[in-house]
């Protein structure tokens, strides 16, 4: 989607952030992966391509593992785009990285303010292209 048409500027993100979908049985997650940016409507990130299909709406776990460590736990969201990528890391994986794009659903007041301290300590202060 095209920046002008966003309504929260998408910030690059530091090394130490951590994004994953969470499973149905609340107790482990799956595609985690390297956020690249964020905003406080959404984010995108990069994972190993998984055989198991993604779901459209789903909740999401975000880490923060340097200081301060930060965990936001079952943020809604809603999956936008998924792109394979040609080996980003040099590593020879070829179209087995996946970029995923989320908007966030409906956050509650104590997400929000979570997600405004990650952002926080986690964003890059330039915008992410």
């Amino acid at each position: 989607m095209p920046a002008e048409q966003r309504m929260h500027e998408r910030l690059a993100v530091k090394d130490g952030a951590l994004a994953a979908f969470s499973r149905f049985d609340g107790c482990s997650f799956c595609k985690v992966g390297d956020i690249v940016d964020i905003s406080l409507a959404g984010l995108s990130y990069c994972y190993l391509k998984e055989t198991e299909p993604t779901p459209e709406s789903t909740q999401l776990e975000i880490f923060g593992y340097k200081e301060p460590r930060l965990h936001l736990q079952k943020i809604p969201c809603k999956v936008i785009y998924e792109s394979n990528l040609r080996d980003p890391f040099g590593l020879g994986l070829g179209t087995r990285t996946i970029r995923c794009g989320l908007e966030f659903g409906d956050l509650s007041p104590k997400q929000r303010s979570q997600l405004e301290l990650f952002i926080e300590n986690y964003a890059a202060s330039q915008r992410s292209g």
